[in-house]
């Protein structure tokens, strides 16, 4: 087997496939691949595991950094999964008014809230009712909903896209009823999007337009064109069969505003975090589309496997979610946010790129509030979802301009909890790594397809 020269064709595969990358990127990290390759591709997969950078960046994460108390990751291809879990999914629990240390090892199927990452179950379905002809994304929204008034000669496609700003006359919060947030969303009105068009509302307008069109609840038909398909049994909005003990905990988060200083003691285990999906998910029996469905490593490694493999739609229409359709240079050479469907696309700039850069122009990427991930790849055929805890008894907030009456308070919270306020950035060491390693991987892969 000549081993430079199947390096250097798979190489120019992915540079064919990266306008932003170098030969040198993937040169570098191929290496290992040959050094620790041996008869036996699972071995193989083996030494180049343990001679990766992922054991020390996930000590690194949940032991230095603190981000979260634990995390499961699953990755690897469309033809193999690693998952590993670390850490803790609780770590202090309330009772009586009073803190007290609760450990509870995280487990390779604990339930994570998926939080923004529900967002590409939502566009998936979606998108395979459009396959199936059993809805058209790009007919105006009256051809099957009557109530948004404001948007009726808007389309689904411009919904899930983020090619129109979306905005209710109040934003929708607790202790606001059902009824009065659904008075909001149906007199939503539309704008010109700006540099930063990422939103909640084309997912949740877009939930229930399909409802209208088909007359059916948004996660019955969630359940029948995708968890069931798949397998994905664990993945739900709400579930009378598994215990407390079975969730991460994103219970006691904690938030530094102007006035205050606030922690949230009302999201257990079993119950959804975001605000919006508790007030339109209404108790679990519903899915509001942008956040709401709980799920575990492993139903998302199905998701992603399947989806790399085309089982869940045909190529031409995964094409149409990770097109980017909004992402520009301004005339100020300043860069939009550059989204998918219901998703995050590749940006020019590494540093503000929720895909990593070395991931081929066809990956796509989503993060949650929580702390979950979920990003694949369909020309290197490699994906990876992270699960973690993120808003446990931590900081995830804090304002720009604090109140005298209320900065003794912060500084005190400054020292006693973990600030996890730019986890967003913090995390991507961690991703990386991860993706490295799904990289050589692959090309080992290669080189066995290559004998």
């Amino acid at each position: 087997m000549n081993y430079k020269d199947l390096k250097n064709n798979f190489i120019n595969k992915c540079l064919s496939e990266n306008e932003h990358a170098k030969v040198s990127d993937y040169s570098v990290l191929l290496e290992p691949v040959i050094e620790y390759i041996s008869d036996d591709i699972d071995k193989s997969r083996e030494n180049l595991f343990n001679h990766s950078k992922v054991q020390e960046s996930i000590k690194k994460f949940v032991d230095e950094q603190k981000l979260s108390d634990g995390l499961v990751i699953s990755f690897g291809t469309k033809n193999y999964t690693k998952t590993v879990s670390y850490g803790l999914s609780k770590s202090v629990a309330l009772k009586d008014g009073q803190f007290f240390p609760c450990r509870e090892k995280m487990k390779d199927n604990s339930i994570f809230d998926l939080a923004s990452v529900s967002k590409v179950i939502t566009c998936y379905t979606i998108m395979k009712l459009y396959e199936l002809k059993r809805i058209d994304i790009d007919l105006p929204i009256s051809v099957y909903d009557k109530r948004f008034n404001n948007i009726q000669n808007h389309t689904l496609r411009q919904l899930l896209s983020f090619q129109i700003k979306l905005t209710t006359q109040q934003s929708i919060v607790q202790p606001m009823t059902l009824v009065e947030a659904e008075k909001q969303i149906f007199n939503i009105t539309a704008s010109d999007i700006d540099n930063r068009p990422y939103s909640d509302m084309g997912s949740i307008v877009s939930k229930y337009v399909v409802e209208s069109a088909l007359n059916e609840s948004f996660i019955n038909l969630v359940k029948k064109y995708i968890l069931i398909p798949l397998g994905m049994n664990n993945t739900f909005t709400i579930s009378s069969v598994h215990s407390k003990q079975d969730f991460a905990c994103n219970n006691y988060e904690r938030k530094i505003l102007s006035d205050k200083c606030i922690v949230d003691v009302d999201t257990e285990e079993r119950i959804v975090h975001d605000y919006k999906a508790k007030i339109l998910g209404h108790k679990g029996d519903r899915f509001s589309g942008h956040a709401g469905l709980f799920s575990t490593a492993n139903d998302m490694c199905i998701f992603a496997r399947n989806i790399l493999s085309f089982n869940v739609m045909s190529p031409f229409f995964v094409k149409q979610i990770i097109k980017n359709y909004v992402g520009f240079k301004d005339e100020n050479n300043q860069y939009s946010q550059y989204l998918g469907m219901l998703c995050h696309t590749k940006h020019p700039n590494p540093e503000q790129s929720e895909v990593y850069h070395l991931l081929s122009d066809n990956a796509v990427a989503q993060g949650g509030y929580t702390g979950t991930y979920f990003s694949y790849d369909i020309d290197n055929e490699v994906f990876m979802f992270l699960g973690a805890n993120r808003c446990h008894n931590r900081i995830t907030y804090i304002s720009n301009s604090i109140s005298n009456a209320n900065i003794v308070s912060a500084n005190e919270w400054k020292k006693m909890y973990i600030d996890t306020h730019k986890y967003a950035w913090q995390r991507d060491v961690l991703i990386h790594n991860v993706f490295d390693l799904c990289i050589q991987y692959r090309f080992l892969e290669y080189l066995f397809e290559n004998k």
